[in-house]
C-alpha cells in the first residue's frame, strides 16, 4: 500500500504545471457569481495570486499584489486574478478581499485547479501571451514577478517581408547610439525558451528583458536604458546577449546621454 501511495504521489508531482509548460484551462466564479475562464484572457499576460482565504501571510501579502502588481500594469495587456485554494465560502473570500484591498477578480473553489497546477497558497504564477507559464514562486518575490511581467509586456512581434526564419540571430539595435530607448530585433528559428539580457561592460547583469518561450519568427524588444529595479543607467557601452536552448548571440550597444 505504501508503494502504491508513493507511486501516486510521484505521478501527481510529475503532472504538475511547471515553468515552461502550457497553463491548463480552468473556469471558476467570483464572489458575485461571474464566470471567469483562463481562455477569456488569451493573448494577455496573466498574473495569478494563489491564496488561502484565512491564511495570515496571504492576508499580509495581499495588498502588495494589488498596489505593486495589478495597479502597475492596469492599463496594459495584462490581467490579475486571485484563486482561493482553500475552497472557502463566498463570505470568507469577500472578507479576504475587504482585508487586503484587492480589486481584481478573486475566484472561489480553486482547490482542484490548484492541484492541477501543483501549487499551494502563498504562491504566484505568471502566464505569458502564448499561455505558457513563465514564473512560479513565492508571492512575496514582487521584484522577480515585476521583472517577468515587464519582459513579457515589452515583447512585440515583427513581420519581415513574410520571409521564413531560417536562423537564430541577434540583429543590430536601432538607434545606436541611443537615448533613452532602443529596439533590439532578433529572429528565432524554432520553438524554444529564450532569454534576452543586458550586461554592463564589467559583465554584471543589468536587465532581463525577457525569459519566455517563443515560436519561430521575427521579434523585437525595447530597452529604455533602465535596470531591473527601474533605475536609469548612465552613458556607456553595454552588451546584449540572446540565449536560446542550444546557442547564444551577443552584440555591443551604446547608451549616450
Amino acid at each position: 500500500m505504501r508503494t502504491l501511495i508513493l507511486l501516486l504521489s510521484l505521478f501527481t508531482f510529475s503532472a504538475a504545471q511547471v515553468v515552461g509548460s502550457t497553463a491548463k484551462p480552468f473556469t471558476l466564479y467570483t464572489v458575485a457569481g461571474k464566470s471567469v475562464s483562463l481562455s477569456d484572457h488569451s493573448g494577455k499576460v496573466i498574473y495569478i495570486n494563489w491564496f488561502g482565504n484565512t491564511c495570515p501571510t496571504c492576508l499580509q501579502e495581499g495588498n502588495d499584489t494589488q498596489t505593486k502588481i495589478a495597479d502597475r500594469y492596469k492599463d496594459q495587456n495584462f490581467v490579475a486574478l486571485g484563486i482561493d485554494v482553500w475552497d472557502g465560502s463566498a463570505n470568507s473570500v469577500q472578507n479576504f478581499i475587504n482585508q487586503t484591498g484587492i480589486k481584481y477578480d478573486c475566484l472561489l473553489n480553486g482547490g482542484s485547479t490548484a492541484s492541477d497546477y501543483g501549487v499551494q497558497y502563498q504562491k504566484s504564477t505568471v502566464i505569458d501571451q502564448q499561455g505558457v507559464i513563465q514564473f512560479y514562486d513565492r508571492t512575496n518575490k514582487i521584484s522577480a514577478i515585476n521583472s517577468t511581467i515587464d519582459g513579457l509586456l515589452s515583447t512585440t512581434g515583427l513581420e519581415e517581408n513574410g520571409a521564413a526564419v531560417s536562423s537564430f540571430e541577434l540583429k543590430a539595435n536601432y538607434p545606436n547610439p541611443f537615448n533613452p530607448k532602443t529596439e533590439i530585433p532578433f529572429s528565432n528559428d524554432r520553438e524554444q525558451n529564450i532569454h534576452l539580457r543586458i550586461y554592463d561592460i564589467n559583465g554584471r547583469l543589468i536587465r532581463t528583458l525577457v525569459a519566455a518561450r517563443f515560436a519561430p519568427g521575427n521579434y523585437s524588444l525595447s530597452w529604455y536604458g533602465k535596470d531591473d529595479r527601474g533605475k536609469a543607467m548612465g552613458s556607456g557601452v553595454y552588451f546584449v546577449r540572446l540565449e536560446g536552448e542550444h546557442t547564444q548571440r551577443m552584440r555591443r550597444i551604446l547608451l549616450l546621454k
